[in-house]
């Protein structure tokens, strides 16, 4: 209990399971090990102000730091660092943190914080898989790098009821993501952030994967490139006003923005030729839309939207049950 500091040098290599419980006078750790082992919730049931990184470290364990109620956490000499750093999963659970500063990361995962608002990667980060775990707080992520892939459900809430996803009780509070570039967003990456306001990829997204930003409902704006593909319901029930299609899509899939009550504008490049099932099914506000292109429509894709007047190009060959059901359309050319 008399522990007020803990310095711990590159020679540890293993820390035992709540080797550190409870040092309740504790204000300080200096870490500057990489163990190969950790017997988790290592300094669990304490309080320090400050948690001090070195800039040699490159792997923080899963549930090292879980339990430990810092108020500060440092990594040093960010500017100098020559290694990326990777954060397991669980390894932060501080109700005392408010916001963070990381390095270059290669793996990010890791906080569990339940009053954690923002963090900052200063450089690149390759993998970001659940990196602030169930908690509700996180407003803001801004990675000043680029990005290699967000996993499937890296900030997706969801649970599972006989099988099937459904929506959790508990919502993230995730405002604002940013980075410079991004190659893959994995499926349900962003899944029921209703909070979500803003995607801010000035250097653009290659791939966006299935439901991924799923009942992001505030969510009003996204960086739509001409290079970026996307997969069913990507979109679905967001606030986008305008969408861009480019020229590495053959088709829109199903539900890609299904519920997009909000879906005025559609530009699509003259690669896209199908328009799968649901697309742009309950789009209230979608009045207009280019078929010049296009061969084949899917069951319900333009339901209930206010098309007035449909001209198909000629070689179109497809339409799906109900393609245009409640729909106002008055006139349909072939």
């Amino acid at each position: 209990d008399n522990i007020s500091e803990v310095n711990l040098g590159p020679s540890i290599k293993h820390l035992g399971e709540g080797c550190f419980d409870y040092c309740t006078a504790l204000s300080e750790i200096s870490y500057n090990c990489n163990p190969d082992s950790v017997g988790g919730s290592a300094f669990g049931g304490t309080t320090p102000y400050r948690v001090k990184i070195s800039p040699e470290v490159v792997l923080l364990k899963e549930y090292t730091f879980y339990g430990c109620g810092m108020t500060k956490l440092i990594f040093e000499s960010i500017e100098n660092r020559t290694k990326l750093l990777s954060i397991e999963p669980w390894c932060f659970g501080s109700h005392n943190l408010v916001s963070v500063t990381l390095p270059p990361m290669d793996y990010f995962s890791g906080f569990d914080c339940s009053n954690l608002k923002e963090i900052i990667v200063e450089g690149d980060c390759n993998i970001i898989d659940n990196p602030v775990g169930t908690s509700d707080a996180i407003e803001s992520i801004i990675i000043k790098g680029k990005v290699g892939k967000i996993c499937d459900r890296a900030f997706g809430h969801s649970s599972y009821l006989n099988g099937s996803v459904v929506a959790s009780p508990r919502g993230s509070g995730l405002k604002h993501f940013s980075a410079q570039q991004c190659d893959t967003i994995g499926h349900q990456a962003f899944y029921l952030n209703r909070q979500l306001e803003s995607v801010d990829i000035p250097g653009g997204i290659k791939h966006v994967g299935v439901d991924a930003f799923y009942e992001c409902k505030t969510l009003a704006e996204f960086p739509f490139r001409a290079e970026m593909s996307f997969e069913k319901g990507s979109f679905e029930c967001t606030a986008l006003s305008e969408v861009v299609i480019g020229d590495w899509c053959k088709s829109i899939p199903e539900r890609a923005f299904c519920r997009c009550e909000s879906l005025k504008t559609v530009t699509i490049a003259p690669t896209v030729t199908n328009v799968e099932d649901y697309a742009f099914e309950n789009c209230f506000m979608l009045n207009d839309f280019n078929f010049k292109n296009i061969k084949s429509i899917g069951k319900e894709a333009f339901c209930n939207s206010v098309l007035t007047k449909v001209e198909l190009p000629d070689g179109f060959s497809e339409l799906g049950e109900s393609a245009f059901y409640l729909a106002p359309v008055k006139e349909i050319s072939l």
